[in-house]
């Protein structure tokens, strides 16, 4: 066998020993990138929760795009501020969501969910109100390491039946 087999040997070895390592780093990569995003999920509830709009803001990408439900889209993390300060108007709000999906690839990645916010009103006489629907999250990975939402898509739900509660 001549040297220039046998280095083209050995690298091909070489490369089939590393490409595991490599795949295992990747994959850790995005577990931990999954679990940046499922905290910044939590964060939001949180937040949202507690009416602190400000910090709401600072999840999403200075040039974000949400388009919510029944209202018209808001761009940047000021509008994002404000619209929801409104949306909440003085009621207390509690959020659920289930993740249905989260893709991590690359500086980006997604969920969908389903959600349910209810808002409730300081009058004791006025019922609560409860938003049911789904949701498609796009987190992208900024420049600072911190995993922002950069598009925030819903859409209405109809409130779920037993049935489809019960479905896999």
């Amino acid at each position: 066998m001549s040297p220039r087999s046998i280095t083209l040997v050995l690298t091909c070895l070489g490369l089939l020993f590393a490409m595991p390592m490599v795949r295992a780093d990747a994959l850790e990569e995005r577990s931990a990138a999954a679990e940046a995003i499922r905290q910044s999920a939590r964060d939001w509830t949180t937040y949202y929760e507690a009416g602190d709009y400000d910090a709401v803001a600072e999840l999403y990408t200075v040039d974000t795009l949400v388009m919510p439900r029944n209202s018209r889209p808001m761009v940047g993390r000021e509008q994002v501020r404000s619209s929801l300060r409104k949306l909440a108007g003085g009621r207390k709000v509690t959020a659920e969501f289930t993740e249905k999906e989260l893709v991590v690839a690359g500086d980006i990645g997604w969920v969908v969910s389903d959600f349910r916010i209810t808002y409730t009103s300081a009058d004791p006489a006025v019922a609560p109100r409860v938003d049911y629907g789904h949701a498609l999250l796009i987190y992208r990975k900024d420049p600072d390491g911190r995993w922002r939402i950069h598009r925030d898509i819903d859409t209405p739900a109809p409130a779920p039946t037993p049935e489809a509660s019960a479905a896999p």
